[in-house]
C-alpha cells in the first residue's frame, strides 16, 4: 500500500538499503508534516478571507511594492504568514515529489499523488496570485478555498498510505473496516438507485415468459 524500509531489527544492511530505508523513513515523516502545514495554511487562509482583509497586502508575492516582509503586528501579519505558510506547504510538497521518485519501494499509488499533490500546490500559488490582481473576485477566492481542501485531503492520503505498513495492527483493522463500510454503504446506494429506476426493459416486447 505504502512503503517499506525492508530492514529488521539486528539485520546487517548494505549502504544502499540502508540509504534506501532513510530516503523512505524521510518520506513518511515529511508526508505527516506536510498534511499538518496544509491543515494550518487552510485555517489561516479561512482567517485572512472572513477578516475581510484579504487585500491588506497588494502586491504578490511580496507584501507592499519594494517590501516583502510587512511590518509585524499590524492587519498585514495574518496575511503575510499565510503566505509563508503556503510557501513552507510548497516546499514540503516538492520535497514529497522528489522523495517519491528518489525512494524505490514506493508504490506507483503514492508516486501518483504526490505528483497530483505538487501540481495541486502550484495552482493554489497562482491562485494565490490571481486573488490580489482580481481584487479579491468571489469565484477565484472559493475556488482557491476548495483547492486547498482537495489539496489537505490528498496529503492526508498520502501520509495514510506511506505510513499504514508501520502502523499497528488495531489502527490498521480500524481503517481497513472504515474503508469496507463505506463500500457497503456506496453498494446500497447502487442497489437502492436501480430498484427506483425499476427492472431493464426488454427489446422487442418480448415478456420474460416467451421463448417456450
Amino acid at each position: 500500500m505504502g512503503l517499506k524500509d525492508g530492514t529488521g531489527p539486528g539485520s546487517k544492511v548494505s549502504p544502499e538499503l540502508s540509504e534506501e530505508g532513510s530516503r523512505s523513513a524521510a518520506f513518511r515523516y515529511l508526508a505527516i508534516v506536510s498534511a499538518v502545514v496544509a491543515y494550518l495554511t487552510v485555517l489561516l487562509g479561512a482567517g485572512v478571507t472572513f477578516s475581510d482583509t484579504p487585500l491588506v497586502c497588494p502586491t504578490w508575492p511580496g507584501c507592499s511594492p519594494g517590501q516583502l516582509i510587512p511590518t509585524l503586528g499590524g492587519p498585514a501579519t495574518l496575511e503575510f504568514s499565510h503566505r509563508a505558510l503556503a510557501l513552507v506547504l510548497s516546499l514540503c510538497t516538492l520535497g514529497l515529489l522528489a522523495l517519491a521518485y528518489l525512494t524505490k519501494q514506493a508504490s506507483p499509488g503514492v508516486r501518483r499523488m504526490t505528483f497530483l499533490a505538487a501540481v495541486l500546490v502550484i495552482l493554489q500559488a497562482l491562485l494565490g496570485g490571481a486573488i490580489i490582481f482580481s481584487d479579491a473576485a468571489f469565484a477565484i477566492v472559493v475556488f482557491h478555498l476548495g483547492l486547498a481542501t482537495l489539496l489537505f485531503g490528498v496529503l492526508i492520503l498520502i501520509a495514510v498510505m506511506a505510513n499504514f505498513p508501520f502502523l499497528p495492527p488495531r489502527w490498521q483493522a480500524s481503517l481497513v473496516g472504515s474503508l469496507s463500510k463505506v463500500g457497503e454503504a456506496r453498494s446500497e446506494m447502487d442497489r437502492m438507485n436501480g430498484e427506483r429506476q425499476g427492472p431493464p426493459s426488454v427489446e422487442g416486447g418480448a415478456s420474460p415468459s416467451s421463448g417456450r
